[in-house]
């Protein structure tokens, strides 16, 4: 899940904001979790958040940047793990 953040003034400056206030805090946030450095040069008002979500994903500046956490990743029930040989 992608994490809301507080859009900044300059940034509200920046985006046509409107209504959609909180969507972009969302893609704000996936920006923050992608590592991508200048997310308000990226992003596109046409689009829906969904596609500035995964906007910013293809935008990454670090390719390893929002991969699962541990805490995300599911847990590899005991029946699933493979038995010595």
């Amino acid at each position: 899940m992608t994490p809301q953040v507080e859009l900044t003034d300059h940034e509200i400056g920046r985006l046509r904001v409107g209504n959609q206030h909180t969507e972009w805090q969302v893609v704000k946030g996936a920006a923050a979790r992608y590592e991508v450095s200048d997310w308000t040069a990226v992003a596109d008002p046409s689009l829906t958040y969904a596609e500035n979500v995964e906007l910013m994903r293809r935008s990454s500046t670090n390719p390893r940047a929002g991969a699962p956490t541990m805490r995300e990743m599911p847990a590899l029930s005991m029946e699933k793990r493979p038995g010595p040989v």
